[in-house]
């Protein structure tokens, strides 16, 4: 079911079970804003590589017929196993991006034969901020554009483990990019590459430390009392609460990815609080 009024829409988030083709969860009105919380989505493996984009969350307008701004939100989400897991496909993402204005945050997503987060085509003005990525074959984040550039995106306090690549910049993008506090592992050939001579800013470079990393759905993804992600993220663009409703910052600072740590009494102790 949904509701709409002027230039504004949202939807009611069912499970949508994954049959192949271009099916995804889509903002193709000029001017509409589309909002996207708390998804469960279902694995989408039962087809073989499409030859366009098919992915869970895709979000966009005709940018290039009707260039106005669209906010786009993509909140709390659970995203996994979208394409034929362990086979590659650069056609199918867990959050993609199309146009411009939006933000996504609070998002786990994992083992998608595509990107984790995918910005292209008209994506630009962007925040992604709070997610925990990880086990995706073509990579973690990527933001790029194919038409006026990427560009005023900020990419903070993301978590990116164990994907193919990590944070890229790819195809046409701008100089006003931020890239701060993401803890970055293990994700060959390198955890960030940047164009136009940016760099990232308080890089975490470390095993997140999950307090069960299976790599896959049967895992639990908070943070351990020792993770570095701890306190280790930075205010900016930072929501308020993580992915379980916690409030933030639960320490000195904000967490790095979708959970923010509660410290018990002996945690706090041991670790100087």
């Amino acid at each position: 079911m949904e509701r709409q009024t002027h230039r504004h829409e949202r939807i009611n988030l069912r499970e949508q079970r994954g049959l192949g083709g271009d099916r995804g969860l889509r903002c193709d009105r000029a001017g509409v804003e589309r909002h996207l919380y708390g998804r469960r989505s279902h694995p989408n493996h039962r087809q073989p590589c499409p030859p366009r984009s098919h992915l869970d969350l895709q979000l966009h307008r005709r940018l290039r017929h009707r260039p106005q701004r669209c906010q786009q939100e993509v909140v709390g989400n659970y995203v996994h196993d979208n394409g034929l897991y362990p086979t590659a496909c650069g056609y199918v993402h867990g959050i993609y991006f199309l146009d411009v204005g939006g933000i996504a945050y609070n998002n786990l997503s994992f083992r998608n034969a595509g990107w984790d987060i995918h910005l292209w085509h008209g994506a630009s003005h962007l925040v992604i901020t709070s997610n925990t990525l990880f086990n995706n074959l073509h990579g973690a984040i990527v933001v790029g554009n194919d038409i006026a550039g990427a560009d005023y995106c900020v990419v903070n306090n993301n978590i990116d483990y164990n994907n193919a690549r990590g944070i890229f910049e790819e195809g046409t993008t701008g100089t006003h990019n931020v890239y701060r506090n993401n803890l970055v592992c293990q994700n060959p050939p390198a955890d960030i590459s940047l164009q136009n001579g940016l760099s990232a800013t308080g890089t975490v470079s470390a095993d997140p430390l999950f307090v069960n990393c299976t790599g896959d759905s049967s895992g639990d993804y908070p943070l351990r009392s020792n993770s570095p992600a701890i306190d280790g993220g930075t205010n900016d663009r930072t929501p308020t609460k993580d992915y379980a409703g916690t409030a933030r910052p639960q320490g000195s600072a904000w967490d790095i990815g979708a959970f923010e740590y509660v410290f018990s009494s002996a945690s706090a102790v041991a670790r100087g609080r």
